[in-house]
Formats: structure tokens, sequence, C-alpha cells
């Protein structure tokens, strides 16, 4: 079994401790140093503005300093892996209230980023077009409402205005209809959606959704995986969790592919890049690594893939 060398998880430490988010080193910190939960919430405030809402550039493609349900529901993801404190439920509160105001009744969701990403910085496919008021992201309605709409689902006393089992049903109806998938990160909402939701009927169906999805979508030609292609580990949120019809098998090919880039590198690097903002795109880069590294050594460990 390939794990991460103990030399190779060195360099990811000091890599996310020097160059990455605060917000990553202090989650890195958090799941192997000891590290609080009161300094992760720390730095979550400092994304939210005034409205509540988070900063888009919480995403790190998107430089976008006004708040966008996107980033929002990153974030919401964040605190709910955690011990819930005074502080991070100030947080929620304030997301939530963000996410009543933002509603769009005509969508019955959420826009993922607003118009004025134009005015900043971004990836292209966050590009707003004018003529269908939208991105090509939205023409994906579950990405992000399924995940949001798991998050508003769950937590109660938050989002007053807002009919959760009209939403709810909303979400079901969508699902059922799909016929064809071609956004991998639609269907990684959903599995939030999923997570969240009491096993029942209801999640069945969003259950069988998400593996007629994966089926159709799941890339396992290695020599393609340093593209952007959907992948088993993109997939799967927990070692005991469910694998939406991905093999142990493929998982443990997964996993070995990373751990030799990982030990190799030091570091995971995006498998993407924008062609654009070239100056703007190295700050993003540098913070996706410290992300995706993070990601992965979470990941690893969960496997047993790290060298003790």
């Amino acid at each position: 079994m390939n794990k991460v060398k103990r030399e190779s998880f060195n360099n990811a430490a000091q890599f996310l401790k020097k160059e990455s988010r605060p917000l990553e080193r202090t989650i890195f910190e958090y799941y192997f140093e000891n590290g609080s939960v009161s300094k992760i919430v720390e730095e979550l405030t400092k994304f939210q503005n005034d409205d509540g809402g988070v900063a888009g550039l919480f995403e790190p493609d998107c430089r976008l300093p006004l708040s966008t349900p996107l980033a929002s529901s990153m974030a919401l993801r964040i605190i709910n892996k955690f011990s819930l404190d005074k502080e991070s439920l100030d947080i929620k509160e304030k997301i939530y209230k963000y996410l009543d105001a933002s509603h769009d009744g005509n969508r019955k969701g959420w826009f993922a980023v607003r118009k004025e990403i134009n005015d900043y910085p971004h990836a292209p496919w966050w590009d707003f077009d004018y003529s269908t008021e939208m991105t090509i992201i939205d023409h994906f309605w579950g990405n992000p409402n399924a995940e949001i709409i798991g998050y508003i689902c769950t937590d109660t006393g938050y989002c007053g205005k807002l009919d959760k089992e009209k939403l709810l049903k909303h979400v079901l109806e969508y699902w059922k209809t799909r016929k064809e998938y071609e956004s991998e990160h639609e269907i990684m909402c959903f599995i939030k959606l999923y997570n969240v939701l009491p096993k029942d009927n209801k999640s069945e169906i969003i259950r069988q959704g998400i593996s007629n999805g994966i089926s159709s979508l799941l890339n396992m030609n290695i020599r393609e995986w340093n593209t952007y292609v959907p992948r088993p580990l993109d997939f799967i949120c927990e070692k005991n969790g469910e694998y939406f019809g991905i093999t142990e098998e493929q998982i443990d090919t997964h996993l070995d592919y990373v751990v030799d880039e990982m030990n190799r590198q030091g570091i995971i690097m995006p498998n993407w890049h924008w062609g654009v903002y070239p100056q703007e795109w190295d700050i993003a880069k540098k913070e996706w690594t410290g992300v995706k590294t993070l990601e992965f050594l979470i990941t690893a460990d969960k496997f047993g893939r790290v060298q003790r």
C-alpha cells in the first residue's frame, strides 16, 4: 500500500504553514496538530461581508469581493464539519440571513455568483453572460442549490421566510427528471445534500441519481487524470460513507496515483489553469495548491495512507 512519506508530509506541512491561506493552515493544524476550532472560525469571519454572505474570492477562481451564494455554501460546508461554538453559530446565522434575502423565487434557488464577477479577475467558466443572465455553471441548477438546500433543511432556526419543504420538493422533482449528467460539480452538490438528509425514500431518490451520474461521468483512464476529469476521490467524502457504486479497487487506484504525486512534489497542485489574468492566476494557483494539498492529506489520513 502506497503511503505519503514522512518527508513528503513535512514538505506539505511547510507549504501550508508558509504559503497557503491562513484558513487552510488553521484547518491543517486542527486535523494534525491539535489546533483549535476558534482559529478556523476566526479565519472564516475574515471572508464574511456586512450583508452576511461570504465573499466570492473564498473560491479562489473568483476574485469577487462581493458576497455570493456559492462561496456562502462553501463556508457552511466547512463550519458544519466542526463542533459549534458561539462564534461559528453567529457566522451561520448571518450566512442564512444573506441566503434568505438573496433567494430568487423565479429560479427557486440561487445563482452561483453575480454579474459583478465580470468586473474582477476570474476563471473563464465564471464569465457572466448578459444574454442568459447567468454563468455556464448556472445551467446546472443543483450547483450550488442542492447543497444549500441540504443545509437549510437540516439546520433549524434559520431562513425564516423560506419554505424548507417546498425547497426540498423542488430539489427532488428536479433530480428525478435528470436523464443525462454533464456536471460532476452538480453531482457533488447532491452528495452534500444526501449526506445531511435522513436516510428515507427522499434520500434514496437522491442516492440513485448520484449513482447514475457517477456511472456516466467517472473517468478511470489514469493517463487523463492530470487533466480536469471526474476521478473516484472527487465523489468520496468519508472512508466509511456511501461510495455510490465506486469500487474500493477504483478508490485504491486513485489513492495510489495521488500518493505518488504527493511523494514526488510534496504538494498537490490544481490540474487546471485560467489562460487569462496571469498575475491573478498565480495567486489563485497558490491558494488552490493549499486547498488541494490539505484536502488530500485529510483524505489520505482517513484511508490510512499517511506514514506514521
